[in-house]
């Protein structure tokens, strides 16, 4: 049996679909193999969604899963049983994961010259959010040296909010208006 829920783990749900026509598998195995990986992933997403996760790795997207009850037809069943998959095969889905893609973006942040560590990598990962929602991300490119700025300048000034780094950014795209001959950016 765990060589056939290995097949259905890696399988995409095409694959699935194929397995389950052919007659390799049959609905019951599938939904036994569905039951057990919902346990599983249920697991993994409440020790995902806590408080804790979002303070130190920044808010997860956790997936929402059906039931075995709500999953009426076979392609619906087939879905699931991919999404899962995916989800439990996801390097971010674990707490180890987490804390490798963590340290990697952090290498990878210093690489480009920003001041972000493990104590600060919240607030770098609020402020990239802020930063991609507002209109500055289509005037400043995300490793421009007012970037890296304006989020060095909050920290040592303890000016961590969106309000705040909208402030800095205002000041920053004046002053390179100004030295461009631009119009004031409003």
């Amino acid at each position: 049996m765990a060589g056939i829920y290995t097949r259905i783990q890696q399988s995409s749900y095409s694959q699935l679909g194929k397995m389950v026509t052919s007659g390799e598998v049959t609905i019951k195995v599938l939904q036994n193999y569905y039951r057990q990986e919902f346990k599983k992933a249920k697991s993994r997403i409440r020790k995902l969604d806590t408080e804790a996760v979002e303070r130190e790795y920044g808010k997860q997207d956790i997936p929402k899963f059906m039931s075995l009850k709500n999953l009426t037809t076979t392609s619906a069943l087939l879905h699931e049983i991919a999404d899962i998959s995916r989800f439990m095969r996801h390097r971010s889905s674990t707490m180890g994961g987490l804390k490798r893609e963590k340290e990697a973006r952090i290498r990878n942040l210093q690489k480009f010259g920003l001041d972000v560590s493990p104590e600060n990598y919240g607030k770098w990962n609020e402020f990239v959010k802020w930063f991609n929602l507002s209109e500055y991300s289509k005037k400043f490119m995300y490793e421009a040296e007012e970037v890296k700025d304006v989020f060095t300048e909050s920290l040592e000034n303890g000016k961590a909010t969106p309000k705040e780094w909208d402030d800095l950014f205002k000041k920053y795209a004046e002053k390179q208006d100004s030295e461009s001959g631009l119009t004031q950016y409003r």
